[in-house]
């Protein structure tokens, strides 16, 4: 399924849509509706709303396949399988029986006049917007990553074809380098590995 993504002003590059893995275990409802400064090129910042420290203790880095992109490379998650596909953006799925997850990651290049914000990379996310998610993605607190500082968002459901369904949706995202960064993952909300494998491949990240 493709999820939609707003539209920076022109003077950015439109984001290609994000694809994600459907999770065939999820049970659709209806879709009524019910239910900051960036890290900027090379040095991490405070974000404009609310401040990000390391924390004490860093989670395990994912040891899994390596996957490059222009401005940083992670890993996927070791000891399971993983399919990637790798176009315009990276998007790799794993199934466990009726279970499934997905983790996308995506660089969009920045253009003359495009704002360097991590307020403008979640608005280029989607978060706040109702077109995927009811109630939308919505931001937590900024996350340091390798020394760079980006946004952290999350919901727990995702419309499709007109449905709602309980997915756990946690996002990332930052500028560097003239590039905006998001990583995204999608899973099961009462499982705990869609927590620890994202901040396994946030673990992962080195710059370039």
């Amino acid at each position: 399924m493709v999820s939609r993504r707003r539209t920076l002003p022109a003077a950015a590059l439109l984001l290609l849509p994000l694809a994600l893995a459907a999770c065939d275990d999820a049970s659709p409802e209806p879709a009524d509706g019910s239910g900051t400064p960036s890290a900027g090129s090379t040095e991490p910042s405070t974000a404009e709303s609310g401040t990000a420290e390391p924390t004490a203790s860093e989670p395990p880095a994912a040891d899994g396949q390596l996957v490059e992109g222009k401005v940083l490379s992670y890993h996927l998650p070791g000891g399971v399988e993983w399919r990637t596909n790798v176009k315009d953006f990276t998007i790799a799925s794993h199934r466990d029986g009726t279970r499934s997850w997905s983790i996308v990651g995506d660089e969009v290049t920045m253009h003359a006049g495009s704002p360097d914000t991590l307020d403008a990379v979640a608005d280029l996310a989607g978060v706040g917007d109702r077109a995927d998610n009811v109630p939308p993605l919505a931001r937590v607190e900024d996350r340091v990553v390798q020394g760079v500082t980006g946004f952290m968002a999350e919901t727990e459901t995702r419309i499709r074809y007109g449905s709602k369904f309980h997915l756990l949706v946690l996002t990332w995202g930052t500028s560097y380098d003239g590039q905006y960064v998001i990583l995204e993952m999608e899973g099961p909300p009462d499982d705990p590995r869609t927590r620890e494998w994202f901040d396994a491949v946030l673990a992962s990240i080195t710059w370039k």
